[in-house]
């Protein structure tokens, strides 16, 4: 997923099984939906997953929002999810 070329979502599956969602770019206002909507759908279906931001250049508080939705929604599923 691509938005403007600012921010690139991928999700890749670790050997491991669990699904690694790699970040990459700013995630600021205008790009936060689409990190929210990539990490939404992870949530969504109800596994452990690990969300990579080292290619990460700048987080705002939007995208700091998103990480905390993040933990809040995976503690209400008791499920674990990683932020590397």
């Amino acid at each position: 997923m691509d938005t403007d070329n600012l921010l690139t979502v991928e999700v890749q599956d670790h050997p491991s099984g669990v699904p690694v969602v790699q970040i990459h770019g700013d995630v600021d206002l205008a790009t936060a939906p689409a990190f929210q909507e990539a990490i939404h759908r992870q949530v969504t279906a109800g596994q452990h997953f690990v969300v990579d931001m080292d290619g990460v250049k700048f987080l705002s508080s939007a995208g700091l929002a998103v990480l905390v939705d993040t933990s809040t929604r995976m503690t209400e599923k008791n499920l674990r999810w990683a932020l590397v």
